[in-house]
């Protein structure tokens, strides 16, 4: 299975494996729905941390919730803001395919590196979670092919 985004610790561990869905409004269920269907066809299920972002929105499963298939996210948040700060000029335009991700890896770099203060209320969300504590220092790779275990293939 290919990945949008990888995570992984300086030693080599998957940390997150993060999927940008550019065009879709998801709720939770139907978040769950898309991650159940990415489980059946090779998403690891024994990662620490499982993102689906959209332009809008947030879904992250933590834990052994990531193992269930039929788990709904542990949190939702809002991405407008996260969108907003990367994009300031183009507020209101549809990112699709590679543009989301490469701003996400942009930001989840900097919040990697520490570099981007946690300042909005999503990133309060994700580091009440843990999530931040748990990317410091952490490399962000961008679509990445894993095997069933979260090692890169």
């Amino acid at each position: 299975m290919n990945a949008d985004i990888v995570l992984r610790s300086p030693n080599g561990k998957v940390i997150a494996v993060v999927e940008a869905k550019g065009s879709m409004k998801l709720t939770p269920t139907l978040a769950m729905e898309l991650r159940r269907r990415m489980l059946a066809h090779g998403l690891p299920a024994t990662v620490p941390y499982f993102l689906l972002l959209t332009q809008e929105r947030g879904f992250i499963w933590k834990g052994a919730t990531t193992s269930r298939a039929d788990a709904l996210p542990d949190a939702e948040f809002p991405m407008g803001k996260v969108v907003e700060r990367y994009l300031p000029a183009g507020q209101g335009a549809r990112l699709h395919g590679t543009q989301l991700e490469l701003l996400l890896v942009q930001w989840l770099t900097e919040l990697a590196l520490k570099t981007a203060p946690s300042r909005s209320g999503t990133e309060l969300k994700l580091k009440k979670l843990g999530f931040l504590d748990a990317i410091r220092g952490a490399q962000v790779m961008h679509e990445v092919a894993l095997d069933p275990f979260g090692a890169p293939a």
